[in-house]
């Protein structure tokens, strides 16, 4: 799913432990008015892209055996470590970000804080950041919407939500880190060549991930950047600490879209406002924002509607004392100051 030059570290491979595996060169040929993978985003250029190919093998280490998809900024593929003994079949993922990506080197550089002490940190592909990281199954947002009713059971959600939890917690107050882009998609749960070309440019289409068996603890990742899941405080471009991270929902509790469903901080603060009341003094005077969205007297005077609503309206999957002590927990969390926020901590005991 990418493009540029081939890498150069194929010529760099010593002896492995693991013998690289050999692949046929099987594929469709398309024409070029045919659309896959990363080629349907519509800021999508071969360019940002580098050319990863199945059998590739990367710092004299990874070899490519599979497409498990793409975002908006990267590729990521399913690689078998050749240093590790054939007995210890370990397998990673790579991720590919796009040429000079922002996004990859900020990522990079919260890996390099964390120093988790992983035999996995990854490298750079001339321009292009590539952290490796343990192979994992699908996210949180997979398995919601392959369920019948898209919203994960409550007997699922709970454990999920204090593995969650007590990496917020490590993040928060150990790392003093924030995610800042919490939510079901960057929660995962712990391949044949399938290759089609257009033209010169080879597109390897990811294959979808089967339901697991068993259901091992959730792990976060994609230390991104935040969107709709932004805290008040990042959208009014005030000061904001590492207790802006929100949990994640069925569906999002704020779009942050205008009419063309491009990102807005009025819309998003808008709706802020619908389901929490009007931000205090203290809080629209230290922001940006504040002559264009509120007059002296602090009202509302942007051209955005407010559409009043309510958690009571949003929540439609508990009944009865459940969905009172539910309620009762996101609003725990839903405040406009931080310091009224319960910590991830905190939360860890509520009922």
């Amino acid at each position: 799913m990418l493009r540029l030059a081939r890498c150069p570290a194929r010529s760099l491979f010593k002896r492995p432990a693991t013998p690289a595996r050999q692949f046929s060169k099987s594929s469709i040929l398309l024409g070029s008015s045919k659309k896959l993978e990363e080629e349907t985003l519509q800021w999508y250029s071969p360019e940002r892209f580098y050319p990863v190919n199945i059998g590739d093998i990367f710092h004299s280490s990874y070899q490519v055996l599979g497409n498990l998809g793409y975002g908006g900024y990267s590729t990521v593929w399913l690689c078998r470590d050749l240093g590790k003994a054939i007995i210890q079949q370990a397998y990673v993922a790579l991720r590919v970000y796009e040429r000079d990506s922002a996004y990859g080197k900020r990522e990079t550089e919260v890996y390099k804080h964390l120093n988790v002490g992983s035999d996995h940190t990854g490298f750079v592909l001339s321009t292009y950041q590539s952290p490796v990281h343990p192979s994992l199954a699908m996210s949180l947002f997979e398995l919601r919407n392959r369920s019948a009713n898209k919203y994960l059971p409550e007997k699922l959600l709970k454990p999920t939500l204090v593995h969650i939890l007590l990496a917020l917690d490590f993040l928060h107050t150990e790392a003093h880190i924030a995610h800042t882009d919490l939510q079901s998609k960057n929660s995962m749960l712990s391949v044949e060549d399938e290759s089609i070309i257009s033209g010169d440019q080879v597109i390897h289409r990811s294959r979808a991930l089967s339901i697991p068996r068993i259901h091992r603890r959730p792990i976060l990742a994609d230390f991104g950047e935040p969107l709709n899941y932004r805290a008040p405080k990042v959208v009014l471009r005030t000061p904001w600490l590492h207790k802006i991270d929100d949990l994640f929902e069925p569906g999002p509790l704020f779009y942050a879209q205008d009419s063309d469903k491009k990102n807005s901080d009025s819309h998003h603060l808008a709706e802020m406002i619908a389901l929490l009341g009007p931000p205090p003094t203290d809080i629209i005077q230290k922001s940006k924002h504040e002559s264009n969205l509120f007059d002296h007297q602090e009202n509302w005077i942007s051209t955005t509607d407010i559409t009043p609503t309510s958690l009571e309206k949003l929540e439609v999957n508990l009944q009865g004392k459940d969905r009172e002590l539910f309620l009762r927990f996101k609003r725990k969390m839903l405040q406009w100051r931080p310091e009224d926020r319960a910590s991830a901590k905190g939360v860890l005991s509520d009922p």
